[in-house]
């Protein structure tokens, strides 16, 4: 089947499957890495500044807390105005947060979570604006019953709703890291996968292209080889429709018209060897007087006439090679510009990959620069467990009486912590991310230097195709001017052969009848003879 394609086609259709191979895998690996970029995008854009922007508003709240505790436990006037100072900064930070939360809150659960918060916060702030003019007015025991009666329920609900929130975004985080390896994995097994099959697809067509060429090849070969040594009986079948084919069918025609003509040859032969017998019996006698006289003009007769026919077949030899080789360069040409397409192609490739591999490292620039909002985020984190070491030790100053505010401190130290350690496990996700972006750049640079040593093999082609047809369009022009020379030659051998022709003529008629038919019984003897042995070296 493949064999009624022209070789052309065949290898137009083998070395385009081979790019369309390769332009398979470099689509596959910019859709994956484009799914990837945007599952990345999301983290960094949003759930990363959620996850921030919920644990400042716990820090902020754990700090009101802080500071309406220290209003409470001020000893002094000015004590109290410092700390009245420290407690409006926390409420104007915890707005500020709450506010940008909510620009940011995608989700339902999260959503609702921000409107309780919002709800508990106005009726603390409305308690706390009470609890502070209680203060003012120097009502110690109602302001502290107050603390510890309404705004305690508050407190705990507040607390309890903003770490759910900061729950609720780092298992949102988590989440993006799991969808993250699982489309990594499925990415990397279609592309095995997909490699794998093109792999065999590719080596299939090359060796089906191969054996589509070397098998009619060899035929032919064994078929020419077995005619030179003059065997012609062997047969010859092909039912192909390319170019091997038709030589095959041209091999084959060629054997039968040898064939034929060897046949004829050899009953012609037969033919002349009895009648130069007939002939030798009766003119013996009368050819001895001039034998030596006619034995030499046909001699020259016979030279020039076997000159004449071997310059008319050089003739002939050469003008049929002249349009061999005009064939020749004509397929040549074909080959070149096949060749130029693949070249065009692989340049479009080279491109294509160029593109997909600033793509990638775009990709690993916004990898690095969450790592910068990560170092941000540990840098808070640090601050807020030295902020609680400091007021547990203040806590610890005031004794007793500073137990709740020890509590409080403890609570700061201990999102403090946990802040850190999802800090270093996103840390980690990311260098995973950037090191997998790292081996897909890798592999893409690998797949440019493949494609420009296709490239560098297509050009060598390409000039060792405009070499074939210099050298072609040379032998051309040589075999036109061989061919013409040897008609000239052929005409020449002809008029010296009608010269000897009318020698013997003249030598026949002073001669007696005998002598004309001597001379042609002799020539028709050495004709039989030579015509035995040629025949006889071909089995027909």
């Amino acid at each position: 089947m493949i064999r009624d394609v022209s070789v052309g086609k065949r290898a137009g259709f083998a070395f385009g499957s081979i790019g369309a191979v390769i332009l398979l895998l470099a689509s596959f690996s910019m859709f994956e890495l484009s799914k990837l970029g945007d599952e990345f995008e999301v983290v960094a854009s949003h759930r990363i500044p959620a996850l921030d922007t919920s644990t400042s508003m716990l820090t902020s709240f754990l700090n009101k807390r802080l500071q309406t505790a220290n209003v409470l436990m001020a000893k002094t006037e000015q004590q109290r105005e410092d700390y009245l100072v420290n407690l409006r900064e926390s409420k104007d930070n915890f707005d500020k947060s709450l506010d940008k939360m909510v620009l940011l809150a995608k989700a339902e659960d999260a959503n609702g979570l921000l409107n309780n918060i919002r709800k508990h916060m106005d009726t603390y702030d409305t308690s706390l604006t009470k609890q502070l003019d209680l203060v003012a007015n120097e009502r110690f025991q109602e302001a502290e019953a107050l603390q510890n009666g309404k705004m305690k329920n508050l407190r705990e609900l507040i607390t309890s709703d903003i770490r759910n929130l900061v729950e609720f975004q780092e298992k949102r985080i988590t989440d993006s890291n799991q969808d993250v390896q699982s489309a990594k994995i499925d990415a990397l097994t279609i592309l095995i996968i997909t490699s794998i099959v093109s792999l065999f697809i590719v080596i299939t067509f090359s060796i089906l292209f191969t054996r589509s060429l070397t098998l009619p090849m060899r035929v032919a070969v064994d078929t020419a080889k077995k005619i030179a040594s003059g065997d012609l009986t062997s047969t010859i079948n092909d039912n192909g429709k390319d170019e091997t084919a038709d030589m095959l069918s041209a091999l084959k025609e060629m054997q039968g018209i040898l064939r034929e003509t060897i046949n004829e040859i050899q009953l012609s032969s037969s033919q002349l060897a009895a009648t130069s017998e007939e002939l030798s019996a009766v003119t013996e006698q009368s050819t001895r007087g001039i034998h030596t006289q006619t034995e030499q003009l046909e001699q020259a007769v016979s030279a020039v006439t076997e000159l004449s026919v071997a310059v008319d077949e050089v003739a002939r030899n050469a003008e049929s090679t002249s349009n061999e080789s005009e064939n020749a360069n004509q397929r040549a040409n074909i080959g070149k510009a096949r060749v130029l397409d693949t070249v065009n192609t692989v340049d479009t490739l080279l491109l294509d990959l160029d593109t997909t591999t600033k793509d990638v490292n775009s990709l690993a620039e916004q990898v690095a620069n969450i790592g910068s909002v990560l170092d941000v985020i540990r840098t808070i984190a640090e601050q807020t467990n030295l902020l609680a070491l400091n007021a547990a030790i203040e806590a610890a100053r005031a004794g007793e009486s500073g137990r709740g505010f020890a509590v409080v401190a403890d609570e700061v130290r201990s999102l403090a912590s946990r802040t850190q350690e999802s800090t270093t496990e996103i840390e980690a996700m990311i260098q995973a991310v950037k090191s997998n972006t790292d081996n897909t750049v890798s592999a893409i640079r690998n797949s440019h230097e493949r494609a420009k040593a296709v490239l560098e093999v297509a050009n060598q082609a390409g000039d060792a195709l405009h070499e074939i047809t210099s050298l072609i369009s040379i032998i051309s022009e040589q075999n036109l001017s061989i061919a013409s020379s040897t008609e000239q030659q052929a005409i020449v051998a002809r008029d010296v052969d009608k010269n000897l022709v009318t020698i013997r003529d003249i030598s026949s008629e002073t001669a007696a009848g005998a002598n004309e038919t001597a001379a042609s019984n002799q020539e028709l003897a050495r004709l039989a003879q030579t015509l035995n042995e040629l025949t006889s070296r071909f089995v027909v």
